[in-house]
């Protein structure tokens, strides 16, 4: 079940449907391959939903009870996403070390083991990408991944794989022109015919692939940028969508329309904050720098919403939102019904002109609505 909810993009009840079985656990040792299993499948709930903290934690833990199996790679390798999201890099190579040496030991090779491999390729792919920052090392180790015929039967893995180095060949032909980097992009266009990514979640993936396209061509716009940053908020996927509102910023601000801009980089800026995703908070900084913009200024666009138009129960609901609550769980803290309790954030969502609980968190956090710092002092 909660694997399915993960593919559909509903990864919020994905993580409620498994949480209570997992957590009531005493023993993992006795039941643990399906404990390992059920892990995995939570930590990548919780990465998708930028719970950062939870995903660590449930991997990191799971991950130390068990031998390397499939489960154990994709634990390591959510940790490993977990890190460099964070700027960790030395910490996220030591893992993906010691998860290389688990597998060398037992004598795993890609062709025999594929789902067993993918975590550990798209591992190494994230401390090229995020980390090291290095395109060739990147190119070698995904080489695998893109000659095996049967690459779909993991489409829902290597679709994330595709995705993060797309963005880092992109932008390596804007920067440098790399050839190597064009046929790496070319190869991967072919790799994404067969790979069959469908819902929502695929939907958000082809959204942002598109922008990525059109950027080589000189017609990637606001409008497309836009798209990509709606589909990754609609399933919550937050990181995401953080990184497709710093591209929107950059397209605007190159259009000429420098408020929208800012308030698009705001906004990201905001989701990658809540993240601590260290490195992309740093480049959309470095880019209110360069455009000169004061970030008082793009806080006040941004948030310009008084909590005086709120009422006394509207900042309780808020609050808990920010929290990360459902609506039931709202309900039951709040002692009123699920309905009630939606009907609640709906008002808020329509006041604030957002469109999802991922926009509001976040803006509840970044704001000072909630009673924090003041989202008017820079720092």
């Amino acid at each position: 079940m909660a694997l399915a909810l993960n593919a559909m993009g509903r990864y919020r009840e994905a993580a409620s449907t498994l949480a209570p079985a997992f957590h009531s656990v005493t023993d993992p040792p006795s039941v643990l391959s399906p404990w390992c299993d059920a892990a995995a499948t939570l930590a990548w709930s919780h990465l998708q939903l930028g719970e950062l903290d939870e995903a660590e934690t449930i991997a990191r833990s799971a991950a130390a009870h068990s031998t390397v199996d499939q489960a154990t790679t994709l634990l390591t390798m959510t940790a490993v996403v977990v890190l460099c999201r964070r700027g960790k890099v030395d910490e996220a190579q030591s893992l993906v070390q010691d998860l290389e040496t688990a597998s060398s030991r037992y004598g795993v090779e890609y062709t025999a083991a594929r789902d067993l491999m993918w975590p550990l390729i798209h591992a190494r792919a994230e401390v090229s990408a995020l980390g090291a920052q290095d395109p060739m090392s990147l190119r070698t180790t995904l080489s695998p991944l893109w000659e095996d015929p049967e690459l779909h039967r993991i489409w829902r893995y290597a679709s994330t794989t595709l995705l993060l180095a797309t963005r880092v060949e992109t932008s390596e032909v804007i920067a440098s022109g790399s050839v190597d980097a064009k046929a790496h992009l070319g190869t991967m266009r072919q790799v994404r015919q067969h790979l069959g990514v469908s819902g929502p979640v695929g939907a958000a993936w082809e959204a942002e692939l598109e922008a990525l396209d059109a950027q080589l061509t000189g017609e990637d716009t606001s409008d497309r940028w836009r798209t990509a940053v709606d589909a990754w908020l609609r399933v919550s996927q937050v990181y995401d969508a953080a990184v497709c509102s710093h591209q929107l910023a950059e397209v605007l601000a190159r259009e000429g329309d420098h408020a929208a801009a800012r308030r698009a980089l705001s906004g990201g800026l905001a989701l990658a904050e809540r993240l601590g995703a260290r490195p992309l908070v740093d480049h959309m900084t470095e880019m209110q720098r360069r455009w000169g913009w004061r970030r008082t200024d793009d806080l006040v666009d941004f948030y310009g919403t008084p909590l005086e138009r709120f009422t006394s129960r509207e900042r309780e609901v808020l609050a808990l939102v920010a929290q990360g609550l459902t609506n039931r769980e709202i309900s039951q803290k709040l002692y009123m019904s699920p309905k009630t309790a939606s009907v609640h954030v709906s008002r808020i969502l329509a006041k604030l002109g957002l469109t999802n609980r991922t926009q509001l968190a976040a803006l509840a956090h970044r704001s000072g609505l909630l009673g924090g710092p003041s989202a008017a002092t820079p720092h």
